[in-house]
């Protein structure tokens, strides 16, 4: 016979074994990382976004990763060159991208 004292509290084996935070912060670094080993330079030579579009995406992206202190503006570039390409490779997301940024800007 098994007793149970704390039938409110979940068991161990119910809960997640990773926490929202832990993911964000697994899956940028795998994107920084990934975007290092690759190079950066997509970000600067890309057309599907003009040179005030980019900057606006660099600032969200800073803004959704608020980390200064961690990650360097290239690190932040890594990122962007990433969504530029995924832009570029597709027509409705270049579109979604474009439309999105002007809606932040206004």
């Amino acid at each position: 016979m098994t007793i149970q004292f704390h039938r409110l509290r979940p068991e161990k084996e119910t809960r997640a074994g990773m926490s929202r935070r832990t993911f964000l912060m697994t899956t940028t670094m795998a994107g920084i990382t990934t975007g290092s080993l690759l190079g950066n330079t997509a970000f600067a030579a890309s057309g599907v976004l003009d040179d005030a579009q980019k900057a606006r995406l660099l600032r969200m992206i800073q803004d959704i990763y608020p980390h200064p202190d961690v990650l360097q503006l290239s690190h932040y570039e890594a990122i962007a060159a990433t969504v530029l390409k995924n832009a570029e490779l597709d027509a409705a997301a270049a579109k979604g991208l474009t439309e999105g940024l002007t809606k932040i800007e206004a």
